[in-house]
């Protein structure tokens, strides 16, 4: 059983989204994901954006079986997976490398 559905953005360096992540927490542990990326060509569009993630997280999630820091492991597992573009990765990179309070790390 799923417990939550929920979006969040991945960012380049002006703050513009270039990526959208639609996770769900499985109620037996563990984060399903999918994610969608954006041509830098692409006018971002946050509907058709969420809708792509989802879609990918409902026929071909990714899987990872952590247990607490969610959003943490799914974006070190993006920055590391080389079948995403080099900017999406770098903006995950971004992301982990920035200083964080527990506050901004908020909800998955």
């Amino acid at each position: 059983m799923i417990i939550s559905t929920r979006t969040f953005y991945l960012r380049d360096k002006r703050n513009f989204p270039i990526a959208t992540v639609a996770t769900e927490l499985s109620e037996l542990g563990g984060v399903f994901y999918g994610i969608t990326s954006w041509n830098p060509k692409d006018v971002f569009d946050k509907a058709l954006s969420r809708e792509i993630a989802i879609g990918r997280l409902e026929v071909n999630p990714s899987y990872l079986p952590v247990h607490e820091n969610f959003k943490r492991a799914v974006i070190t597992d993006i920055a590391n997976r080389r079948d995403l573009p080099k900017r999406t990765r770098e903006a995950a990179q971004r992301w982990l490398d920035a200083p964080r309070t527990e506050f901004m790390e908020g909800p998955l």
